[in-house]
């Protein structure tokens, strides 16, 4: 039996459709499973831009990445030298309830950064101090003391430039400090230059605000001749938060300069010995001085300076050479502040010397072969019973006591000479920092005992006022 006719499109129809279907399941791949979708990255989107005043066309600001640093090296926003200010050296100073015993700190420097102790980062700074001085109706005088100015550059984080530009007395120019800082480590760097001598407190540390009384002890005008300078190379650097050191090689004396006789600071004695580094200064005698700081609590440092060397530089027969011993102590607690410092010296050829300087000036008088000197300072701060948080007033007593001739080579004192040349002097008086790095300073020195030596010029006004600043 055959279909019927009309049936037969529609089985056609039906069976291409089928073939079609097949063909296109052969064609397509095996569908796979689905997987869940990553959230996309957001990327910064541009500024909306702004529509500009009528007339003037609209700029698109196209989005760009920051430049690439080079490798190793991170952005800084530091601009000039990196000075240190040394942590508070209070036991009872803000976070000191957190130190251990042991950390860091150094001398009244302090007070330029109480409570911080992390150092800043300066291009410039300056320091300065005025006396006035006022003894009797007919000797009143004032003069701008010293102006120093710093000056530094930071090449890299590890090696940087310092300088001191000094003008004294308002009318002499002098380089006071001028060196590289190459830090080999984060606790010793190298050091080279015109430097500071590591030897006791004020020579490192005679920034005004720093120290009290208006004049600088007696002994860091005498046997220290402060500010004490030399071209040289030393390595300074820390052992732990308990030891602090400085080592150095640096210039020698030049004792064909050495004096007996009195000064604008007292007997000029090695004083006018300093090189400093100046045009002709002679390396043919050199020194090696060393400077240790321990710290065994907060608030407590206890320093050790020793120098040794030469200073003939060729022109003493027979030669000399310089030995210095130094000790000190400062404390600081509850208010109480305390200071005290001891200085030997001794000179190897103290007659040749002597025999050098007498050939130009047959009255000279004799270099010593031994000499000492110190003091003791005490103070209290009274303005921490009233809140002052920022502000210090402390008041202060020393002591004073020099003697430039414990000992003089056999047969060379004159008969008109007196070889006990000694000083003594107690200080009262008072410091007021308004702020850290200002002191206004009050005091008045009463001479005890002066034998063979004439009134000195910075001592001259028994009641001193004077005013400091550093920044």
């Amino acid at each position: 039996m055959r279909p019927a006719p009309s049936l037969i499109p529609s089985l056609a129809l039906c069976a291409a459709l089928v073939v079609s279907a097949q063909a296109r399941a052969a064609d397509d791949p095996k569908p796979t499973p689905a997987t869940p979708e990553k959230a996309p990255v957001r990327l910064p989107e541009a500024p909306t831009p702004v529509d500009p005043p009528s007339g003037q066309p609209r700029v698109e600001t196209p989005v760009t990445e920051p430049p690439a640093q080079p490798r190793g090296q991170e952005p800084s926003s530091r601009v000039g030298p990196k000075i240190e200010t040394p942590p508070d050296d209070r036991a009872d100073a803000p976070g000191a309830a957190k130190a251990k015993p042991g950390a860091a700190f150094d001398d009244l420097a302090a007070r330029t950064a109480w409570g911080a102790g992390t150092g800043r980062r300066i291009p410039i700074g300056a320091y300065g101090e005025v006396h006035a001085g006022f003894e009797g109706s007919d000797k009143r005088d004032i003069e701008v003391r010293r102006l120093v100015l710093f000056f530094g550059h930071e090449f890299t984080d590890s090696i940087r430039f310092f300088s001191e530009v000094e003008v004294e007395h308002a009318r002499e120019l002098e380089l006071e400090q001028a060196y590289v800082d190459f830090q080999l480590h984060r606790s010793i760097t190298l050091r080279a230059g015109l430097l500071l001598v590591p030897f006791g407190i004020v020579n490192r540390y005679h920034e005004p605000p720093l120290f009290n009384g208006v004049a600088r002890p007696m002994v860091d005008s005498t046997l220290i001749p402060s500010t004490w300078r030399e071209g040289g190379v030393s390595l300074v650097g820390r052992i732990g938060d308990l030891i602090g050191y400085e080592v150095a090689i640096i210039q020698g004396f030049d004792a064909s300069k050495f004096s007996a006789k009195s000064g604008s600071y007292g007997p000029a004695f090695l004083r006018g010995g300093r090189q400093g580094a100046t045009d002709g200064g002679s390396l043919l005698s050199t020194a090696a001085v060393a400077r240790v700081d321990i710290r065994p609590t907060v608030g407590v440092v206890l320093g050790l300076s020793a120098y040794h060397g030469g200073a003939s530089q060729g022109k003493i027969e027979g030669g000399a050479r310089i030995t210095l011993l130094g000790a000190d102590v400062r404390l600081r607690r509850a208010g109480f502040e305390a200071r005290a410092q001891w200085v030997g010296a001794m000179v190897k050829g103290a007659d040749n010397v002597t025999t050098h300087l007498r050939l130009t000036t047959p009255t000279a008088p004799a270099i010593p072969d031994l000499a000492h000197g110190g003091y003791v300072e005490l103070g209290y701060e009274v303005l921490r019973h009233v809140g002052a948080a920022e502000q210090e007033l402390v008041l202060f007593a020393r002591y004073d006591h020099v003697d430039m001739a414990t000992s003089v080579p056999a047969g060379m004192a004159l008969a008109a000479e007196a070889t006990n040349r000694q000083m003594r002097s107690a200080v009262v008086g008072a410091t007021w920092r308004p702020t850290p790095s200002v002191a206004v300073k009050l005091d008045w020195e009463q001479p005890l005992e002066e034998s063979d030596v004439t009134a000195l010029a910075e001592r001259d006004g028994k009641l001193r006022l004077g005013l400091g600043f550093m920044y």
